[in-house]
């Protein structure tokens, strides 16, 4: 998931991934968790840039994990019996 205006690898994890690639530590924090937020759109209803220096989502609905990456999507509704799978790639 390379930068672009709607998602962003944070600061920190591409900290992580140089160390890791570099040989300065031998294991990095793995992506365990998710987070999901109320807060990705302005007041026209269009995405927000995110931000890597982002150590949080702008309103954070349910917190799961250190901040990885973040990425803002139009409004969307979703109905109990409906999932949604992610999938973000490291990139640094």
């Amino acid at each position: 998931m390379a930068s672009s205006t709607t998602s962003v690898i944070t600061h920190q994890r591409r900290v992580n991934l140089a160390k890791i690639t570099r040989g300065e530590v031998e294991t990095i924090p793995k992506i365990t968790h998710i987070a999901f937020g109320s807060g990705g759109v302005d007041e026209n209803g269009q995405p927000i840039q995110p931000l890597e220096t982002q150590t949080a989502l702008n309103n954070e609905v349910a917190r799961y994990g250190q901040l990885a990456a973040v990425k803002t999507f139009l409004n969307k509704g979703k109905d109990g019996d409906v999932e949604f799978t992610f999938q973000f790639d490291d990139e640094f």
